[in-house]
C-alpha cells in the first residue's frame, strides 16, 4: 500500500530508529505501466523514479518502503 510523502517518511524514519544500521529502500509505482519499483539508493526518498520494466520517468507522490538489514541477526520477538 502507497501512502503519502510525508506519511511514509514519518514511518521510514520510525523503522530506521528501530533497526539500526538497517537500509530503507523506497518503492513507488509507475505511472505508466503500473510496474512496482524500488529506489536504488538507500535512505533516500527522491520526487522521481525510473521503472525498470517500461523506462518512464514517473513522479513519485505516493510510496512505500522495504528495510533491509543483516540477515544474520535475529531480532528478538520479531519475525523470523
Amino acid at each position: 500500500m502507497d501512502l503519502s510523502r510525508a506519511e511514509i517518511l514519518k514511518l521510514a524514519r520510525k523503522a530506521a530508529a528501530e533497526h539500526p544500521g538497517a537500509r530503507i529502500h523506497f518503492k513507488f509505482t509507475c505511472a505508466k505501466c503500473g510496474e512496482r519499483c524500488v529506489l536504488e539508493e538507500a535512505d533516500t526518498l527522491y520526487q522521481r523514479g525510473i521503472c525498470f520494466k517500461c523506462g518512464s520517468d514517473s513522479p513519485i507522490e505516493k510510496a512505500g518502503f522495504l528495510v533491509i538489514g543483516d540477515a544474520s541477526e535475529k531480532a528478538e520477538g520479531g519475525v523470523r
